[in-house]
C-alpha cells in the first residue's frame, strides 16, 4: 500500500494529495468561418491549445488530521495565481486550478474525494508592469544622453573666427528649415505646434548670439517640444526618422588649415547632436505607437535597428552616448518581442463575392475591424470583395 501511495502521490502548491484517475486533453485552437451563399468553410488555426489536466484524487487522515489535510488542499485551490503541480505521470507543471468538487461520505470517514481541473499556463505573456518600468528606464537613459549631448556642444563647438561663426549659422539654418517644414506641414495648428515653432526660433536666436551653453539647451529643446507637437506617436516616429541622416549629405572639408578643422569639428558635433536627439526621441515614441499588425512592429524595429547600428558605427558620436544607447536598444528589443506576441498577424483567405462588412462580420462576429481590412487591402470599393483578401488573425507570432 505504501508503494501505491508513492506512485499516485501528487502535490499542488506544496500540498500533498493522492490521485486515483487522471486524464489530459490538448490539441489545436481553431475557429471556423462560414460564408454565405457558398458551401466553402475555412477553419483557421490559432496555434497550440494549452493542456488541461483532469484529476480525481483524495486527501486522508484521522481525526483533526483529516480536516487539516482537506482544508489545506481547498485553500490552495481557492488561492489566486498560478502554482506548481507535481503530477505522478507528467512531472512538474505550471498550472492554474479552475474548478474543483469535493465529495465526502460517512461510509468513508477520514477521506475527502476531489475532482479537480488544472490548466497549463505560462507566466504573463505581456507583463504590463515590466513594460512600464522598461519605458521609464529608457526615458532615464534618454535624459542621460541629452545631458551628454549638451556637454558635447558646450565643450567642443568653437567660435574663434568670423568664418567659424558664419559656418555655424549656415548649419543652424539647415536645422531651422527642417523643423520649420515640419511645423508648416502639420495638419492641425495646435498650441503645441506653436510651442515647437517658438522653440525653433529660440534655437535660432541662441546660435545667432553665439551663446554655446544656451545653444546646447535649445538644441535639446527642439526635440522636447517636438514630442508634444505631434500627438500621434506613429507620425512622430516617421517625422523624426527624417533627421536620422542629418548632415550626411554635406561634403567633408579638406582638413588643410586650422580653420577648416574647427569648421568640420563644429559640423560633426552639431550633426551628431541632431542625429542622436532624433534617435532617442524616436525610441521614446516607439512605446506609444498603436501597433495593428506584427508587420508594423517589425517595420518600426527594422528602421530603429538600422539607425542604432549607424550611430554605433559613427565616428562623430561620443562613446559614452553609444554605451547608453545600447542599453536603450536592448530594452526596446525586449519590448518589440513582447509586443509581437500580442499583436495580430496578417494572413490571406479566399472568399466569394460579398460586401466587406459581411466578410468582417463572418470572420470576427462584429464590424470592429472593417476599417483595418480596408487599409491593409487598400480597398476602394467595399461594397463587394472577392478572391484573396488579407485579414488580421490573433494566431501567436513565433520569432
Amino acid at each position: 500500500m505504501t508503494i501505491l501511495n508513492e506512485l499516485n502521490k501528487a502535490s499542488f502548491k506544496g500540498v500533498i494529495f493522492y490521485i486515483n484517475d487522471a486524464s489530459t486533453s490538448g490539441g489545436r485552437k481553431t475557429t471556423a468561418h462560414e460564408y454565405p451563399n457558398t458551401n466553402r468553410r475555412y477553419v483557421e488555426d490559432l496555434g497550440k491549445k494549452g493542456k488541461t489536466f483532469s484529476i480525481k484524487g483524495y486527501t486522508k487522515g484521522d481525526g483533526s488530521e483529516y480536516f487539516a489535510n482537506r482544508d489545506a488542499l481547498i485553500n490552495v485551490l481557492d488561492e489566486d495565481g498560478n502554482g506548481t503541480l507535481i503530477h505522478p505521470f507528467y512531472g512538474t507543471l505550471n498550472v492554474k486550478s479552475t474548478t474543483y468538487l469535493v465529495d465526502e461520505s460517512v461510509a468513508e470517514l477520514g477521506r475527502a474525494d476531489f475532482s479537480i481541473e488544472f490548466e497549463h499556463t505560462d507566466d504573463k505573456i505581456f507583463p504590463f508592469e515590466a513594460l512600464g518600468s522598461s519605458k521609464e528606464k529608457v526615458q532615464e537613459n534618454i535624459q542621460a544622453i541629452q545631458e551628454l549631448v549638451e556637454d558635447d556642444i558646450t565643450q567642443n563647438i568653437k567660435i574663434n573666427s568670423s568664418n567659424a561663426v558664419q559656418d555655424l549659422l549656415n548649419q543652424k539654418l539647415k536645422v531651422q528649415n527642417k523643423f520649420d517644414s515640419m511645423v508648416k506641414g502639420a495638419i492641425n495648428k495646435t498650441q503645441n505646434i506653436n510651442l515647437l515653432s517658438i522653440a525653433v526660433k529660440d534655437y535660432a536666436s541662441k546660435v545667432s548670439v553665439g551663446d554655446i551653453v544656451k545653444m546646447a539647451k535649445a538644441t535639446n529643446g527642439l526635440f522636447t517640444e517636438y514630442k508634444g507637437a505631434i500627438a500621434v506617436s506613429k507620425s512622430r516616429f516617421s517625422a523624426l526618422s527624417k533627421f536620422f541622416n542629418f548632415g550626411e549629405d554635406e561634403p567633408v572639408l579638406a582638413l588643410v588649415t586650422k580653420e577648416r578643422i574647427i569648421k568640420q569639428q563644429n559640423r560633426d558635433v552639431l550633426n551628431s547632436a541632431i542625429q542622436v536627439n532624433a534617435t532617442v526621441a524616436a525610441y521614446d515614441s516607439i512605446y506609444d505607437i498603436n501597433y495593428k499588425t506584427v508587420d508594423e512592429v517589425q517595420n518600426v524595429k527594422e528602421i530603429i535597428s538600422n539607425q542604432y547600428q549607424k550611430i554605433a558605427d559613427s565616428e562623430i558620436v561620443l562613446p559614452e552616448i553609444k554605451d547608453i544607447l545600447q542599453d536603450i536598444h536592448n530594452e526596446t528589443n525586449t519590448f518589440f518581442e513582447e509586443t509581437m506576441l500580442n499583436t495580430s498577424r496578417i494572413t490571406e483567405i479566399e472568399t466569394n463575392q460579398m460586401p466587406l462588412t459581411v466578410l468582417a462580420y463572418n470572420y470576427y462576429d462584429n464590424l470592429d475591424k472593417v476599417d483595418d481590412l480596408l487599409n491593409i487591402n487598400k480597398i476602394k470599393n467595399p461594397s463587394f470583395v472577392e478572391g484573396s483578401v488579407k485579414v488580421l488573425t490573433n494566431e501567436q507570432y513565433n520569432s
